[in-house]
C-alpha cells in the first residue's frame, strides 16, 4: 500500500484524476486529502462525489477539511455570517453551479442575502449576519 497526500484540489476533477493516473493510484492505496476540495473550479459536485464513493470502499483514506469546506459547513449550520466569504472570496457560486443551483439567484440587498424564485414567488430569505450574531 503505498500513501499519496493531496491538497488543494479545488474543484478540478480532472486534473486530480490525471494525478491520480499518473502516480498509479489503485484501490488498496491510502490518499491523504489536506482540504480545500470545493470552489474555486467548476466541478466540485464530481469531486465530492468521488470522494464519498472512495470513502466506502477505503476506510484507511484521511480527509481533513480546509477553509472552504469550513465555510460551507458553517452555513449548512445556519451561520450566515459566512455568505460573503464563501460566495465572493470563496468562489461558492461556482460550487452551486456544479450542484445545478443558478448562482445569480442569490442576491444581496443590504446586508441579507435572498435566493430569488421564480416568477411572482417571494423571495427565500439565506440570512444575514446580524441575525446569527445574536
Amino acid at each position: 500500500m503505498k500513501t499519496f497526500v493531496i491538497g488543494d484540489i479545488h474543484a478540478q476533477y480532472d486534473a486530480f484524476q490525471r494525478v491520480l493516473d499518473i502516480v498509479r493510484f489503485s484501490d488498496s492505496d491510502r490518499l491523504i486529502i489536506l482540504g480545500d476540495t470545493i470552489d474555486r473550479g467548476s466541478d466540485s459536485k464530481s469531486v465530492v462525489e468521488w470522494l464519498k464513493k472512495r470513502r466506502q470502499v477505503a476506510p484507511q483514506d484521511i480527509y481533513l477539511l480546509g477553509n472552504h469546506e469550513d465555510m460551507f459547513l458553517k452555513l449548512s449550520q445556519g451561520k450566515t455570517q459566512y455568505w460573503d466569504a464563501w460566495l465572493e472570496d470563496g468562489d461558492g457560486r461556482l460550487f452551486l453551479k456544479s450542484y445545478g443551483i443558478d448562482p445569480d439567484r442569490i442576491q444581496k440587498r443590504g446586508m441579507h442575502y435572498y435566493y430569488m424564485t421564480e416568477g411572482a414567488g417571494r423571495p427565500m430569505s439565506l440570512g444575514s449576519p446580524e441575525e446569527t450574531m445574536r
